[in-house]
């Protein structure tokens, strides 16, 4: 989350996407602005809501949530939609950072920096391959939709995998207290 949070928002496929989709000048980049900062203004407020909530069933609510909103985008709705379901994007995304580096101190108490790195190197990795991917289906399918639908489809495979893991993380924690 944490790589494509901050390469989503700082590629320049939310400029492209504005300005050949939604047909704006310059100007376009107030909206980018404003879709990037909501995310970044989000994370803390996630891993708030993680210490209170568990990091986990956070994270969880947060994919279904992105894997709607992407759908939606898949749409191509009209730009007030699209702008709603950008900072719906990117406000879930900023608050799954937040639940990210919450969850990994407890899965991992011996090797918070090495894992903590290798969350951050993974985000980067999957944010430099993003823009490329979705430039890619673009091209392939002539519209910027099949790129949202794909990762709709791509976020709702994480739903389903943390959904079925987070039974057995609260088990595991819960053993480790115990011992």
């Amino acid at each position: 989350m944490t790589g494509n949070f901050k390469k989503f928002s700082q590629s320049g496929h939310l400029p492209t996407l504005f300005s050949s989709f939604l047909y704006f000048d310059v100007s376009f980049m107030l909206w980018v602005i404003i879709v990037v900062a909501a995310g970044s203004f989000f994370r803390p407020i996630g891993g708030y809501l993680a210490d209170r909530v568990g990091g986990m069933k956070l994270l969880t609510g947060l994919f279904l949530l992105i894997a709607l909103a992407f759908m939606g985008l898949g749409q191509l709705p009209p730009f007030p939609v699209t702008l709603l379901l950008l900072i719906v994007v990117m406000l879930s995304l900023g608050m799954g950072n937040g639940a990210v580096f919450q969850v990994v101190p407890l899965l991992f108490p011996k090797q918070i920096g090495v894992i903590t790195g290798l969350v951050g190197a993974c985000g980067g990795i999957g944010g430099f391959f993003l823009p490329i991917i979705l430039g890619t289906l673009k091209d392939t399918f002539g519209f910027f939709g099949a790129g949202f639908v794909t990762l709709g489809g791509v976020v709702a495979i994480a739903f389903l995998v943390a959904l079925r893991l987070r039974g057995r993380i609260k088990r595991l924690l819960t053993s480790a207290v115990e011992a």
